[in-house]
């Protein structure tokens, strides 16, 4: 019997850091009266907008609710280096809490998560398709 429970809690232990978690999912939303979001395309300064009507603020939840947040210990990664190339800037006022957006990488918080490709581009389709940039 121990032997089954220890290798039931070393095989748990091994496939932890591959499961998909979403932390957004746990916000109180209503909490979120607006986010900035800044859009950072080139070298100049980053576009910003500022979402502070609740129909767009759910817009931009519903889609990071749906987006897959798959964890990553980070050991073989910079993460400095790596939120220093962010692409997108979300800070959640009232939530207190802020995502970063690179190539196939997102951080809420602290935690470093590997995201899809295109996660990039469809929050700024979204943004874009809310506010005229």
């Amino acid at each position: 019997m121990k032997t089954k429970v220890a290798f039931m809690t070393i095989l748990s232990l091994l496939f932890m850091t591959a499961f998909s978690q979403n932390r957004v999912c746990e916000w109180d939303i209503e909490l979120i009266t607006s986010v900035r979001v800044e859009i950072r395309q080139s070298d100049q300064q980053p576009d910003v907008v500022i979402l502070d009507e609740r129909s767009d603020i759910e817009t931009l939840l519903s889609f990071l609710r749906k987006t897959e947040f798959k964890n990553d210990d980070g050991r073989n990664f910079n993460k400095e280096k790596i939120v220093d190339q962010w692409l997108v800037k979300m800070i959640f006022k009232g939530q207190r809490d802020q995502i970063f957006l690179m190539t196939n990488y997102a951080t809420i918080g602290k935690t470093l998560f590997k995201v899809d490709n295109d996660v990039v581009e469809d929050v700024i389709e979204i943004v874009c398709g809310l506010k005229d940039l």
